[in-house]
């Protein structure tokens, strides 16, 4: 058997364990995970686990419907990249429209749409990314006067809404409304007896300064996600990694680094100066050599972990 062989039988006899664990990473951005867990995506799928990658923030930077969709397309080419580096086929994946519940999940108020919400999934062999499509916030919060200024951020300090998706499928009321439709989403992927582990931005400034308030908003959202899944947490460092050295040992890195290069590649296959390395080459390079994390509940970054 050759080692592709070996490693496809492999994910192949975990995923019929009966404790087999679902990874759930929920990011802001299209290209975050690569980014700032892309070793952790890679090494869950190369133990035969299956992953799931909830996108809640469209990305768009007030650039157009092209700009993110091609972030999407990104998005799928690095999930496409991980799952052949745990030995899976290198297959396009089916993209369908979910139609989720109108009811939530705990809270006694309908959705804001009268037949439920619509989110863009696309499955693979072992993986699956969801598609929210919510207006980027700028890294402070603020928001683009081509979307009212209306950003994650301030849906999380008003609670009040509607935040609506790009695309006009869904709109959201509350964090705790994007919460339920991210446990929503999971339930959707689960299997009788599987455990689900959720992995997301650090919301907390203390242990992770200097992130996007995109990325806060979506840890927060990943927590409360995680309370009505009854799961355990994860939670990465983001920007700030830029202050930290470097921690992974150099497979690893080269995990994150072609996972956010097949993203960079798909952005650059459309227009030629859409590189997110070109936009903060440092800034990127640092990252892809670091990944800190801790566990919901505990204080201080471990210097690195793979759960």
């Amino acid at each position: 058997m050759t080692l592709l062989g070996s490693l496809t039988a492999t994910r192949a006899a975990h995923a019929q364990g009966p404790g087999h664990r679902l990874d759930v990473f929920v990011v802001a951005h299209a290209d975050d995970w690569q980014l700032f867990m892309g070793d952790v995506l890679v090494d869950a799928l190369r133990h035969g686990r299956p992953v799931v990658a909830i996108i809640t923030s469209a990305g768009d930077a007030a650039r157009g419907s092209e700009f993110w969709h091609t972030r999407e397309a990104g998005a799928l080419a690095s999930m496409q990249a991980a799952q052949g580096l745990a030995g899976g086929p290198l297959i396009a994946p089916l993209c369908t429209s979910w139609r989720l519940p109108a009811v939530p999940l705990r809270s006694p108020r309908r959705g804001s749409e009268p037949g439920g919400r619509t989110v863009r999934v696309c499955r693979g062999d072992g993986t699956s990314t969801a598609f929210l499509r919510l207006p980027d916030g700028r890294p402070d919060g603020s928001g683009f006067a081509v979307h009212g200024y209306r950003s994650l951020q301030k849906l999380a300090q008003t609670s009040l809404g509607p935040l609506a998706a790009l695309d006009g499928t869904a709109a959201y009321t509350s964090v705790t409304d994007l919460a339920e439709t991210v446990a929503a989403l999971v339930r959707g992927h689960e299997r009788p007896g599987m455990a689900v582990h959720v992995h997301s931005h650090d919301p907390e400034v203390l242990t992770n300064p200097l992130d996007h308030a995109d990325h806060r908003v979506t840890g927060r959202i990943a927590l409360e996600a995680a309370r009505d899944l009854h799961a355990s947490a994860t939670l990465y460092a983001g920007y700030s990694n830029v202050r930290r050295a470097d921690n992974l040992m150099p497979e690893a890195a080269a995990w994150k680094m072609y996972c956010f290069v097949q993203y960079d590649r798909a952005m650059m296959t459309r227009h030629g100066n859409w590189s997110a390395y070109a936009e903060n080459a440092w800034g990127h390079a640092q990252y892809l050599f670091r990944t800190y994390a801790r566990p919901a509940g505990s204080t201080g970054l471990l210097r690195h972990s793979w759960p």
